[in-house]
């Protein structure tokens, strides 16, 4: 592990340093990307000196995304992998071996500032799976008996600085949306993917006066009324992914300040299996 460890830092400091305006050789980027592939390994992943040795080259990985054009394919190629292993890490955690708070807000600084610069889909699907994973471990370590209130607080406290973070982000992206241009393409691509780990990190959020965190302090309200995409998103996942006990609250206050969503969501949404949506949604109209 020691030697995979070394061979994936010599790896990472052939690629040209941040801000050097050079081109990464491609025999350097398919190297580093094959060995973040080679130790996402669930018994890598629990070595004492994983984080210590891997997690500077997968943030430097998500980073990369900062370097213009010549470098953002194999930016985000390079980001979506680093999520990936950041991934398997986050699922890897136990209360012998917890993930350290810091390493996840590192990783969530990094990631959407990676986004935003360079939207990609992959990556972020990777990211928003990577956060979901470190958010359920925090969630379960949140309602676990036996953990100290230092550390059901710090649980408590990460899922906060993820919805800030993320929140902060898309405003911005929003807020130079009536911009002309490319530019403002990249703002609504950045904002709609950064409303999936948003999403992410929501549905494991504490339950209690969730609808009161995201629309007071998260001003979520604002951004479904700002960028409609937007709340297509927010319904189908309220409907395929969060918990009952979430979801009603979230969904009468959807359809009450956005009613037209229902008709506008079709028969199947996502187009993975969630048929009968708007008949749903129909008996929950009934029901509110």
């Amino acid at each position: 592990v020691t030697a995979l460890f070394a061979m994936l830092q010599q790896a990472s400091k052939r690629i040209p340093a941040i801000g050097s305006g050079e081109r990464p050789p491609q025999a350097a980027l398919r190297s580093l990307h094959f060995l973040l592939g080679m130790v996402a390994v669930e018994d890598i992943v629990k070595s004492a000196d994983f984080f210590r040795n891997v997690w500077p080259v997968i943030l430097d990985a998500f980073g990369r995304s900062s370097e213009g054009p010549a470098w953002e394919q194999e930016a985000t190629f390079l980001a979506a992998r680093a999520h990936a292993l950041a991934c398997v890490a986050y699922k890897s955690s136990s209360d012998e071996r917890p993930t350290p708070t810091k390493v996840v807000e590192d990783h969530l600084t990094a990631g959407i500032e990676a986004l935003r610069a360079a939207p990609d889909q992959q990556a972020t699907r990777s990211f928003a799976a990577a956060i979901a994973a470190a958010c359920r471990d925090f969630a379960t370590r949140r309602e676990s008996s036996g953990l100290s209130t230092l550390d059901v607080e710090a649980a408590k406290a990460l899922s906060d600085f993820a919805l800030d973070r993320l929140s902060e982000a898309i405003w911005s992206c929003l807020q130079q949306h009536d911009d002309d241009g490319d530019a403002a393409a990249v703002d609504d691509a950045a904002a709609e993917g950064l409303f999936e780990v948003f999403i992410a990190v929501a549905r494991f959020h504490d339950a209690s006066g969730l609808t009161e965190v995201l629309y007071d302090r998260c001003r979520l309200g604002w951004m479904l009324q700002k960028h409609e995409p937007l709340r297509k998103k927010w319904l189908g996942s309220l409907i395929g992914d969060f918990a009952e006990t979430t979801r009603l609250p979230l969904l009468r206050r959807l359809l009450d300040e956005h009613p037209e969503v229902a008709g506008a969501l079709g028969p199947d949404p996502e187009g993975d299996g969630r048929r009968g949506a708007l008949a749903w949604l129909g008996l929950l109209r009934a029901a509110l």
